[in-house]
């Protein structure tokens, strides 16, 4: 599509004048005006320049017409080998480059409130303009970047003149090298934005490689689901240029940088703090409620019972129905909210495919009803002072933040209930699979909170409620064929939310005919497959979604999810669920048969999706991406879930230990691992490894310390043993002892491993323990709280050990402690009854 500025005005201020602020990206064409030692040269004139300068006298006549006729980038590969590296250039072109000044109208950049600018420019024109007229701006222009989300962010993609140490893209090894490394964060970063944001374009030569790269994964990324625009501002449009916007879908405003820059001075967009606190909202993922109700359809039929996502309009056109379950969980959150605190924390938990998305909509309704302001978290990285600073301004006085798969960030949402939010309200409400919401709810408990277990079927009574909301929306599937009456108990029969979605979708299909589904599925293409594989891999580890930009980068238009299913062929859109967000499989029954039929390939797929996600992931960084990583990389997940081999889980390890080297929690599952499988000396090292990049993390020391009284537990001689469990139980008590609060929640799992490797260790040695030894730990077993789910079995192992010592004395045997049931009992310890959970999830 083509305008002129006058016809793209309306267009524009859609794009600009709203909460989502749009992307800036600056070619070469955007320093046009601006003033420097190379400013009189175009790229034909540099080069010459670049070559009278450092190539003419360096090359024999023979080769001089060869080199002059290098493009710029050619020749500056030949001026690497000609001086054997690349000072000469890059002090020539600081030289050239520093201090850039902009023309009069270039000032007007900052007349808007740019959130991120991309640019492939080295000079230092954008940081000069922002420095001139008193505006902050965070330059990043290293590998390593600074976490700012207030101030406007410069990503300098070529590298930058003020800090050449870091390297610069001028030659084609440079170019071919930012688009195929795997750790350029500026670029990553920009390939994942491109796909969920809208960019402006100014001067973006259509020659730049990696523009063109930028543009690739845009058109990969498919359209039905992606609902940002790309905007090229060019006064004199390329032919090439006009092909690929029309290709693109893309807008061209045909206006110089000057026209465009003096419109935006004009629109004089001037944000209030509300309006940035939303800015800020919508950059970190998050949305109002209030802006999703305006994209709403009419009409609108729901994909809910094919086994899609559950959006909002489902909620609000009464496509959900109102069982017991959500009856229970409403009076759940009532009695949450009666108590006496301003910010509570609502987490349903429960298995996959059981409704929670769908429960967690429906209570966002229900208390928005009741006058609160909703958000939604949809993003990649939880920023939770957004929130906190988006209450704050707000004129309204009652919130609710809705965060689906959040058991991730329960650390961070722990975090709120420190903040000050005034006399304002704040309710969080989650929902969680089962796995890592036990985990790490230890995070939330002791707040003002309250979980909720999912139910996964269906009562007599709620059969006949679902069965009148699929008759009511014409979506019976196979039971329309059946008696009314029948209906309900064949919704009854199912016993569970994924088998009735499965049911509706296939009808009996695949219960007549096993077979079937190794039909289709030998149907489908070799990439069909492999993304088939990581999808179940992905819902197995408990990873709610398949990010949409690890399958454009992975699979781009090789594979079409946008097509319209037709009833005669069978696609993979038939068994993939997908939104703008990501994907994910449509039901249990395709994750079983593909992960039972395809187990040889498990350990290869994870392999290469750990490496293509190493890109992305980093240290103390608890994002999309680390979470995908930490789910792949977990033993407990490799061995008891994926059900594979010890030597498979050793080879995926040792496989991705080039990209990982740097992240603490790969060497902690790495000795994990070890430790598994008794190997305590390669145990130790790696965990000490782990201790090296992150030394005061608890979960770390905690399993140093676990390491040394398992090893103990382990050899045969006593004297060597004595040795190892006394520096494993100094370590121990030293955490149990800390007075550090955020260890606090933590010292359970401590004390549960400490407790029951001490009971073994007095047994396989026959040690007669003194009393200070089991006063202490009596007294460490008394610091559990009776809720929590390990102190039982810690409690009945302690009972036994002291009755076979005869020394039950020291216990208390009231009628309402602990031990009073044991009396009179048989007692016995198995193997089993000192198995524990392995190390404190994440702290």
């Amino acid at each position: 599509m083509e305008k002129t500025l006058e016809e793209a005005k309306e267009l524009l201020n859609s794009i600009l004048l709203t909460d989502n602020t749009p992307i800036l990206f600056l070619g070469a064409g955007f320093s046009c005006g601006a003033s420097n030692k190379a400013n009189a040269m175009d790229g034909c004139k540099l080069k010459e320049y670049i070559y009278d300068t450092l190539a003419k006298d360096k090359i024999g006549p023979e080769d001089e017409e060869e080199v002059k006729g290098y493009d710029l980038r050619k020749l500056s590969d030949e001026i690497y080998r000609i001086y054997h590296g690349k000072t000469e250039l890059y002090n020539l072109l600081h030289e050239m480059y520093i201090n850039t000044r902009p023309a009069e109208f270039h000032d007007y950049l900052v007349k808007y409130p740019w959130k991120n600018i991309y640019t492939v420019n080295i000079d230092d024109l954008v940081e000069n303009i922002y420095e001139e007229q008193g505006e902050n701006i965070v330059v990043q222009n290293k590998q390593r970047l600074i976490s700012n989300s207030k101030s406007t962010q410069l990503f300098k993609l070529h590298g930058c003149v003020r800090n050449m140490e870091e390297g610069v893209i001028f030659s084609e090894d440079e170019y071919t090298e930012l688009i195929t490394r795997k750790l350029d964060a500026k670029l990553n970063k920009f390939s994942n934005d491109i796909q969920r944001d809208n960019v402006i374009f100014i001067g973006a030569r259509m020659d730049e490689p990696d523009i063109k790269y930028y543009l690739k994964i845009y058109e990969d990324a498919g359209c039905q689901y992606r609902n940002n625009k790309l905007v090229f501002i060019d006064y004199k449009p390329s032919r090439y240029l006009k092909k690929e916007v029309e290709k693109l879908g893309a807008v061209l405003i045909q206006a110089s940088n000057e026209e465009f820059l003096r419109y935006i001075a004009e629109i004089n967009y001037q944000p209030d703090e509300l309006d940035r606190a939303k800015m800020d909202l919508s950059y970190n993922g998050i949305y109002l409620l209030d802006n999703i109700v305006k994209l709403y359809k009419k009409p609108y039929e729901s994909k809910l019972y094919e086994g899609n996502f559950c959006v909002w309009q489902d909620v609000y056109d009464g496509w959900t129905f109102e069982d017991s379950n959500l009856k229970n969980a409403v009076h759940k959150l009532d009695e949450l909210l009666e108590k006496d605190s301003n910010i509570y924390c609502f987490s349903i938990y429960g298995r996959y495919f059981s409704g929670k998305s769908c429960l967690l909509k429906q209570l966002g309704y229900y208390i928005k009803n009741k006058g609160y302001d909703i958000l939604e978290y949809r993003g990649r990285y939880l920023n939770t002072q957004s929130i906190i600073n988006y209450v704050n301004t707000s004129a309204n006085n009652k919130f609710a933040i809705i965060i689906d798969n959040a058991s991730f960030y329960y650390e961070e949402i722990e975090r709120i209930f420190t903040k000050n939010i005034g006399d304002k309200k704040l309710v969080i409400l989650t929902a969680s699979r089962t796995y890592y919401h036990q985990k790490r709810k230890y995070y939330l408990e002791g707040n003002c909170y309250c979980d909720y277990k999912q139910k996964d079927g269906f009562s007599r009574d709620d059969s006949i409620i679902v069965r009148d909301k699929l008759k009511a929306k014409n979506h019976l599937s196979y039971m329309a064929s059946l008696r009314e009456d029948a209906q309900p108990n064949e919704i009854y029969k199912q016993k569970s939310m994924a088998n009735l979605i499965a049911s509706l979708i296939y009808g009996n299909v695949f219960k007549r005919n096993k077979n079937k589904l190794n039909i289709t599925f030998k149907s489908f293409s070799d990439l069909e497959k492999q993304l088939l594989i990581e999808l179940a891999i992905f819902d197995t580890a408990d990873i709610e979604i398949y990010p949409r930009e690890l399958f454009t980068e992975r699979y781009g238009k090789r594979i079409s999810l946008d097509e319209d299913v037709t009833r005669n062929m069978a696609k993979i859109v038939n068994y993939v669920r997908m939104d703008e967000n990501g994907l994910s499989l449509r039901n249990a029954i395709i994750e079983k048969y593909i992960l039972i039929s395809n187990k040889k390939e498990l350990g290869d797929r994870i392999i290469d999706i750990l490496r293509y996600v190493s890109r992305y992931v980093s240290e103390r960084r608890n994002d999309i991406w680390y979470i995908i990583f930490q789910c792949l990389l977990k033993e407990d997940i490799l061995e008891n879930r994926l059900k594979l081999k010890k030597n498979d889980i050793k080879r995926i390890y040792f496989s991705v230990k080039k990209e990982y080297e740097a992240i603490s929690y790969y060497w902690l599952q790495l000795g994990l691992y070890e430790q598994k499988v008794n190997d305590f000396v390669a145990s130790y090292n790696y965990l000490e490894m782990s201790a090296s990049i992150r030394p005061n993390s608890y979960k770390i020391q905690h399993a140093l310390a676990r390491n040394y009284l398992r090893h103990a537990n382990y050899v045969m001689d006593y004297n060597e043993a004595k040795e190892l469990f006394a520096e494993g139980e100094a370590r121990m008590k030293n955490l149990i002892e800390s007075k550090e609060f955020y260890k606090e929640k933590a010292k359970p799992f401590s004390i549960n491993s400490y407790i029951l490797e001490k009971i073994r260790y007095i047994q396989k040695f026959n040690i007669d323990p003194d009393k200070k030894e089991l006063t202490y730990m009596n007294n460490a077993i008394n610091m559990v709280s009776d809720a929590d789910p390990y102190k039982e079995k810690m409690c009945y192992a302690f009972y036994v050990l002291l009755e076979e010592k005869n020394k039950l004395g020291i216990l208390d045997m009231s009628m309402d402690g602990p031990y009073v049931k044991y009396i009179g009992r048989k007692n016995e310890l198995t193997e089993s009854d000192l198995e524990y959970e392995s190390i404190v999830e994440d702290m």
